[in-house]
């Protein structure tokens, strides 16, 4: 028999797998990068959504603090009173356990927030610890004259360990 020299073959085994190792090749790029791409937006999700929580709290702490005046702080706690139709109201937040809590209501934050914390912002900044710079008769609080050198807090959120979010706030003054 004699072989026909435009007569259609098929692929020999060599060139099947040369052609199936380049689609895995090529398909196995593409995987990675889809996965990826996949990571980083929901990394990026998880992001946006821990600093709109943030913005939040930032919001409400801010929202007390311009529309109310501080009587007292302490490394756990600050109390305000804010003016309304009836007379006054007494706003706590606090730091607990678990986050914070305004007025009792433990405020939603982020399993991943391990510390809330505050630290006083000095009219005139001083050397060392400012609680222990302001706090002349060492109850723990600032209160009464001591808050006179006190112009507002500088609050700090630890996120996972590793990202420090803060932000300060500045008071009205002492009630």
């Amino acid at each position: 028999m004699r072989r026909q020299p435009h007569s259609p073959r098929g692929v020999t085994l060599i060139e099947l797998l040369i052609a199936m190792a380049i689609t895995a090749i090529v398909v196995s790029a593409v995987s990675e990068w889809i996965i990826f791409t996949a990571r980083t937006s929901a990394r990026s999700n998880k992001r946006s959504d821990l600093l709109e929580q943030f913005a939040l709290l930032r919001t409400r702490v801010f929202q007390d603090a311009h529309h109310a005046h501080v009587i007292e702080v302490s490394r756990d706690q600050w109390l305000l009173t804010s003016p309304n139709d009836s007379g006054e109201d007494t706003i706590v937040w606090e730091r607990s356990d678990t986050g914070l809590v305004r007025n009792h209501t433990p405020l939603s934050l982020p399993d991943s927030m391990t510390c809330v914390r505050w630290s006083p912002v000095l009219v005139t900044p001083t050397t060392g610890d400012p609680w222990w710079a302001m706090d002349r008769d060492m109850d723990g609080k600032l209160s009464g004259t001591e808050l006179d050198s006190v112009s507002g807090l500088d609050f700090f959120l630890i996120h996972a360990g590793r990202d420090t979010l803060n932000f300060r706030i500045t008071f009205l003054g002492p009630g």
